[in-house]
């Protein structure tokens, strides 16, 4: 099927291009997959498809890597178990110390991304044979190829090789004394009631998120030169969400220094200053815009830790993107927020100087994107209020259309687990509606970090054009009134 062709592929040097447990172990590891990539010829398309298909599957490794979790991680055990037996279903292995410690050496592999196909049928083979039954000697992992690739910074590496140590010691035992009393003498046991309670003290004793950590850092170093440029700044808030991931307060102040504060998302930025324990603005790069721009260009070795070259956030972006983190990481459902943030402003105008007393900018609505059932807004069934159709709805209840009127909306949108900002670009429906509420234009965050921007034509716009349909969208119920007096 499907997958044996996979496994061809790779064996053959095939060209990785989706990262997941699965495609990092038939690549004899994260170090392997990494070289896999750092060679792959892409050769096919024009030139900048080919750089966004290579940038797609760094990005992809780096994300695997750094929000795996053990339990996903582990996930390679039944799926090797069913592959060796042949069987829909995990079979149940041998729960002697034989057993335990060929689970344990297949867990520590599959947990510090080092495990091989080979490595894991023949362990597999293992814990599916018959209790008290010999076994030939398993093949030292190095031969099997699993042995990783140091990362590429120096503290990384040594990080990396303090835990690398800790994998070479007596299985894990984190069952209780009756579980260890069971599978000594039992025939089978199924493999979730030997796994699950020795997982945590496997991770514990072989110190895997920081080893995932490291190559996760490891991609970055070594495959962002082979990435557009665009993707670097989510390639090192990966790098930050592994090592925070790990507890790494070391690594976390290393990859803070090379990101601008006002572009980590929220949820992200606080959990890294707490766990490097530092003044909020001392750990970020703060490197001037203008670095690197009237001198030489940084060389490809150092595109993981080049100046970024962005211009500061507006601090409503900023605003929108506190908005946004408030919902983070929930799934859509009736009265829950999604994980896109709006502000409507209207700009200061006045002669003062610009953030004086008399001369500051009016917010007039805001709102996230909510699911708000049958009586909210959307169209077609779908009843989710986009967040700048939100904050518009906010500002016309209190202003009416015209009150609206040359207005901007600033919308910020976060990735899934919050380790970045994407495009938060207003969908085609929402940029209609708020042309034809009359609001002068859109200010939004990119996944590459520069400001996105949209200007509207706002001078004509009449209020009738503001329709059934426009406020349907919006979820305004009542007929939008006109400005106050």
């Amino acid at each position: 099927g499907g997958r044996g062709v996979k496994r061809r592929r790779a064996a053959a040097g095939a060209q990785p291009q989706d990262a997941s447990w699965h495609s990092i172990v038939e690549h004899g590891g994260a170090a392997g997959y990494r070289a896999a990539l750092a060679s792959w010829v892409v050769g096919e398309g024009a030139l900048e498809a080919r750089e966004k298909k290579r940038t797609t599957a760094i990005v992809a490794l780096a994300r695997v890597i750094a929000q795996g979790r053990d339990a996903q991680w582990a996930g390679v055990v039944p799926h090797g178990l069913r592959k060796a037996s042949g069987s829909k279903v995990p079979p149940h292995v041998r729960g002697d110390a034989v057993g335990r410690a060929a689970l344990d050496e297949l867990l520590t592999a599959a947990l510090t991304l080092t495990l091989s196909q080979a490595r894991c049928d023949d362990l597999c083979k293992v814990l599916l044979t018959e209790p008290g039954t010999e076994v030939p000697p398993v093949p030292d992992a190095a031969v099997s190829g699993t042995e990783a690739a140091p990362p590429a910074s120096e503290d990384a590496s040594e990080r990396a090789r303090d835990s690398r140590s800790k994998t070479d010691r007596a299985p894990a035992s984190g069952a209780s004394g009756a579980l260890a009393a069971a599978t000594a003498s039992a025939k089978g046991i199924a493999i979730g009631t030997i796994m699950g309670p020795i997982l945590a003290d496997v991770s514990a004793a072989c110190n895997a998120p920081a080893m995932r950590s490291a190559e996760c850092a490891a991609v970055v170093h070594e495959l962002a030169s082979a990435a557009a440029p665009s993707s670097h700044l989510l390639l090192r808030c990966l790098a930050l969400q592994a090592a925070v991931g790990a507890r790494d307060a070391k690594g976390a102040a290393e990859w803070a220094r090379v990101l601008p504060r006002d572009r980590v998302p929220k949820p992200l930025r606080e959990e890294a200053e707490a766990l490097i324990a530092a003044p909020a603005n001392d750990p970020w790069d703060e490197r001037c815009p203008q670095a690197g721009k009237d001198g030489e260009q940084p060389q490809a070795t150092q595109a993981a830790s080049a100046p970024l070259l962005l211009e500061p956030l507006p601090e409503h972006l900023g605003r929108a993107g506190e908005l946004a983190a408030g919902g983070w990481g929930r799934k859509l459902s009736f009265n829950k927020r999604g994980r896109h943030g709006a502000v409507l402003v209207r700009p200061a105008e006045c002669e003062g100087e610009e953030g004086s007393q008399d001369c500051v900018d009016e917010v007039l609505g805001s709102g996230v994107n909510s699911a708000e059932g049958p009586d909210g807004g959307g169209v077609r069934g779908k009843f989710v209020v986009h967040a700048e159709m939100a904050a518009l709805r906010e500002a016309v209840a209190a202003r009416g259309l015209r009150g609206v009127r040359g207005t901007t909306v600033y919308v910020a949108r976060l990735a899934p687990q919050g380790e970045a900002f994407e495009c938060g670009a207003p969908c085609e429906n929402c940029e209609a509606a708020l042309r034809a509420a009359g609001v002068g234009g859109a200010i939004w965050t990119t996944e590459a970090g520069p400001i996105g921007e949209a200007k509207y034509d706002y001078h004509s716009v009449r209020e009738e054009d503001f329709t059934e349909e426009h406020r349907q969208w919006a979820g305004i119920k009542d007929e939008p009134g006109t400005a106050p007096n």
